[in-house]
Order: C-alpha cells, then structure tokens, then sequence
C-alpha cells in the first residue's frame, strides 16, 4: 500500500528547471510540502519559473547555475545549506541535444553535451553529496535517457552521457549507500512536452515514427514521468538505491532500434 508522499520540511534542488521536465519536477515536489531550488542557466527563465510557482503558493527560489560548472553546483548546494539548513532531494537534470552524425560532431560539441549531462550530473552529485554526508542522509535523483540503454544513430555525445549517467548512479549508490544516501535514475522515452509539441508541430517530429517505435504505440506523459519522480522520492522506495527506472512503454525492451 503507498503512502502519501509528504515533503514538508524537506529542501529539494532541481538543476535545468526554468522549463519542461525540471519546472514539472519542481512544481511537484513544492506540491508536496518541499522547498523547491530552480537551478537554471537561463536567468530570465529561472525567474519566470520562480514567480510562477510562488504565485501558486509555493515554496521556490531562482538560484543561477550552469550545471558544467562545477562552482557553480557547489555554490548552489552550499547556499541552499546554509539557507535552509539541510539539503534532503537533489534531482540532477539540466541537459540539452545533439542529432548529427557522429564523423560531424565537433569536439566543443562533445565537450558541450558531455559537459552539461554526463559532468554536470557528477558535480551535482558530488556537491549534493558532501553536504548529506555530514547530515547523514540524503536522495539524488538523476535524469537519464533510454538512449542510456539502447543505441541510436546520431546521438554519439548523447547516448554516452545518458549511458555514463546510468553507472555513476550506481556507483555513488554503492558508495554513499552505507551512509544513508541512496542515487537512482530516471530514463525516460520520448515524453510529451511543449518542446514535443512544438517539434511535431513544426515537422522536425513524425508522431508515427515515434509511435512506431513503442509497443505501447504512443507518448508518455508528464505525469507518468512524475509519478516515477515522487515514487523514488517517497519512504516505499527506501531500500531502493542504484537502480534506472524506466519510463519508456517498453521501447527498450522491444530493442526498436
């Protein structure tokens, strides 16, 4: 039986929050009684993220960050300790996109993509991490990609990131685990977001060719991505710690590719 899921007094930091899966996570977990950190590099969407929450009733704050930079995570991460005195959730997000073919792809581009989501998900974790150690507990949730699982044409700098993602969760789950810390990932498919929407819309997307590639012949949705979110978050997920969930309608098991 699931138990409601209450974060009250709770400190979460999102990194890429200003929009999409991160906004949906922040708002969430505010939703469930968490103080919500909106950690973004785009300023004029981390403040418009903040207002939008707030004027909702809940508890937000814009914090500036790139997530390749690894001070500006552990400045994040000590300004949310010192502010509010504990650091309980950190949900490592922030990434971007590349399709090109792999002879293409230069190195700054390679650098870029695996700067923000493979390193970045490392420095979060890292500055997340020093400060629950001392506190004794903690939960770090990061944002992998079924292209973490399955190869696909195009994706070089993303797919190795995703896949990267995928171990170093298990390695900071086995070495953090002893001390009351548990590292999971999410690794969704192709979620319909407004950034989808606006791809099928302007025809960089083929919804066929998406539904094609799950059996579940369709997209997943924001909260079915949540739900994954909250359950990992909650205390039924308590021994629970090195794993990948994915959210994916059995896009990996199918092997679409």
């Amino acid at each position: 039986m699931f138990t409601e899921v209450d974060l009250s007094q709770q400190v979460a930091v999102v990194t890429g929050a200003g929009a999409g899966f991160g906004l949906a996570f922040c708002r969430t977990l505010a939703e469930h009684g968490a103080t919500v950190i909106i950690a973004e590099i785009n300023e004029a969407a981390g403040k418009r993220a903040e207002q939008m929450l707030t004027n909702e009733g809940l508890k937000a704050k814009f914090m500036l960050c790139d997530a390749s930079n690894p001070d500006h995570m552990q400045n994040v991460a000590r300004q949310t300790a010192d502010a509010f005195g504990r650091l309980d959730i950190w949900v490592n997000n922030a990434g971007l996109s590349q399709n090109a073919p792999s002879e293409l792809v230069t190195p700054a581009e390679w650098q870029r993509l695996i700067g923000v989501m493979l390193s970045g998900t490392f420095y979060g974790s890292q500055a997340a991490g020093q400060i629950m150690l001392k506190q004794g507990k903690g939960n770090i949730i990061n944002i992998a990609s079924i292209n973490g699982v399955v190869a696909q044409a195009g994706r070089a700098s993303y797919s190795a990131a995703k896949a990267g993602i995928i171990r170093l969760t298990e390695v900071l789950a086995s070495e953090w685990g002893p001390h009351n810390i548990r590292a999971n990932a999410i690794a969704p498919a192709v979620i319909m977001t407004d950034l989808v929407r606006g791809n099928l819309a302007n025809g960089s997307a083929n919804m066929d060719v998406y539904t094609n590639r799950s059996p579940m012949r369709r997209l997943g949705e924001i909260p079915e991505l949540i739900t994954a979110l909250l359950f990992l978050v909650s205390t039924d997920s308590a021994y629970i710690t090195g794993q990948t969930l994915r959210v994916d309608g059995a896009w990996a098991s199918d092997h679409y590719l």
